[in-house]
């Protein structure tokens, strides 16, 4: 079990201390960016500590799963900037959603449209399969998506998923990744994702897809009430609970809740 007492008393010295991949046993200088997050700025990837063990410090990759934008969207919410783990993003709420957008100057000019066939593009731009891009993009490894096409069209990808796609429905995200872990086992490519991910056809299909496992999470209805894509998807899905999909009610809830929050925020700011 992590000792937190243990990590206080060696967190000053984390800044390029070396440290221990507890996967793979591989050394590595980390930085300290606080809360706990040290960063490799050699590749740009995260690691958050598991254990000290006799003055040695173990860390593992730390996976965002999300960004923290989110948390905060309101129907308001205009020219924020973001971070995702493969380059920078802007977004602004326009239509009823997050709009995603990137300048082709953050990546050695690279040109993309700004629909998913042209995301996907971008990823196969520097030749690698589709099992090593979904495995990179599940990883959140920027080390892997290394050309300017591949970082644009990942960035472009998450933080449409983690930030538009979470914000139309709770869920999208974790369907998304059930998708790319049957890619990354070559079970389907990225044409599967293009045709079996409901929000890309329309925004009305996709929260009907949420909704759909979402009853199926709940016990309204089985597994086998799914559609053959859809079982497949189940079926590769990390383990649920029972906030991974949200209702139409909830949904509501949590935007009138992310209202609430901003408006009590401003209060206190004045």
């Amino acid at each position: 079990m992590l000792n937190k007492e243990k990590i206080t008393v060696v967190k000053s010295i984390l800044q390029g201390v070396w440290v221990i991949v507890s996967e793979t046993g591989h050394r590595l200088n980390l930085l300290d960016v606080g809360n706990g997050i040290y960063k490799d700025m050699n590749t740009g990837l995260l690691y958050e500590v598991v254990d000290i063990v006799e003055g040695n410090i173990y860390v593992k990759r730390h996976l965002s799963r999300g960004m923290p934008e989110l948390r905060e969207w309101t129907k308001n919410s205009t020219g924020i900037r973001a971070q995702t783990p493969f380059g920078e993003v802007s977004a602004t709420h326009k239509r009823g959603a997050p709009k995603i957008g990137s300048r082709a100057s953050n990546y050695g000019g690279f040109s993309m449209g700004d629909k998913y066939v042209e995301y996907i593009k971008a990823l196969r731009s520097g030749g690698k399969s589709d099992r090593e891009i979904a495995n990179a993009l599940l990883q959140e490894d920027g080390s892997v998506l290394s050309s300017d096409g591949e970082k644009r069209g990942a960035a472009m990808l998450y933080s449409t998923i983690y930030l538009a796609e979470e914000w139309r429905k709770h869920g999208a995200a974790k369907l998304y990744r059930g998708e790319l872990t049957r890619i990354a086992q070559g079970e389907d490519t990225l044409d599967d994702f293009l045709q079996k991910y409901k929000f890309i056809s329309s925004a009305d299909e996709g929260r009907k897809q949420v909704g759909r496992f979402h009853d199926v999470q709940s016990g309204v209805r089985s597994i086998e009430d799914l559609s053959e894509d859809e079982q497949e998807i189940w079926n590769a899905l990390s383990p649920t609970v029972s906030d991974d999909f949200s209702s139409d009610e909830e949904e509501r809830a949590r935007k009138e809740d992310a209202v609430k929050k901003k408006r009590i925020f401003y209060t206190q700011k004045k």
